[in-house]
């Protein structure tokens, strides 16, 4: 098979194989199915990493706007950012594409942001210095190389049970207090899209069951944070207080 260069050859690898790449630009073969399903696969993944920068940021600025992270369940965050952490020591153990997983590490920077928010406004300093230590220490242990690779693939299989436990945490809070607070729906939609987007790319990209699961169950239960919103969307904090007196 004839193969050449381009100007814009070593782009195009970052989303396709060397013969994806010869079949579009030196056969003209523009429909491949293998080859399409591997470029529609990378761009989603490296899109969902880019999106993943910023998804959380609309929940930052509303809780750093309102001074307030009333709503807000810090459990839920605790669950959810030791679900990130896992699921990012077993990628790296797995030596997977950062394609497949790169989002999880800026998800991880953004609800370590969040947790100390609710610790600032809920007038918890010392909260504030103890957690980020900690949670340090807690990464470096699980991605320096210890952990052996059996420990990992059990730890993955766990974190079904995490994911459910801290989105129900938050879906629970809204269904008790009657509002979403200062829950961002621009968030829980970017987050939503992200795992439609995850489920195609984990199941073209690595086939791993574990991972194809975990995706999954974190589309429905956000897609139930996402119904919340919507229903709740004329409901505010200070209306059901004023209802409760």
């Amino acid at each position: 098979m004839a193969t050449a260069d381009f100007f814009f050859t070593p782009w195009v690898l970052l989303l396709i194989t060397r013969e994806c790449h010869d079949k579009f630009f030196i056969e003209l073969n523009f429909f491949d199915v293998p080859c399409l399903k591997l470029l529609i696969s990378k761009g989603l993944g490296y899109g969902v990493v880019v999106g993943s920068a910023m998804v959380k940021v609309p929940q930052i600025v509303k809780v750093v706007r309102a001074r307030s992270a009333q709503g807000l369940n810090i459990w839920s965050y605790y669950a959810e950012l030791l679900a990130f952490t896992l699921n990012l020591a077993y990628n790296l153990e797995k030596k997977f594409p950062f394609s497949t997983w790169g989002e999880t590490s800026f998800m991880s920077i953004q609800t370590t942001i969040l947790i100390i928010l609710c610790y600032y406004y809920s007038g918890n300093i010392s909260g504030v210095v103890i957690f980020p230590v900690v949670y340090s220490v807690l990464v470096y242990i699980v991605t320096c190389g210890v952990v052996p690779v059996d420990i990992h693939t059990k730890m993955q299989i766990g974190i079904l049970p995490i994911i459910s436990f801290s989105k129900c945490l938050q879906i629970y809070e809204n269904l008790r207090n009657g509002h979403t607070g200062q829950l961002s729906g621009v968030m829980i939609f970017l987050m939503f899209l992200g795992c439609v987007a995850r489920v195609f790319t984990t199941y073209h990209e690595t086939g791993d069951m574990a991972l194809l699961a975990n995706f999954l169950l974190s589309l429905v239960l956000n897609g139930i944070l996402l119904f919340q919103i919507i229903y709740y969307a004329d409901k505010h904090p200070d209306k059901a207080v004023k209802k409760s007196e």
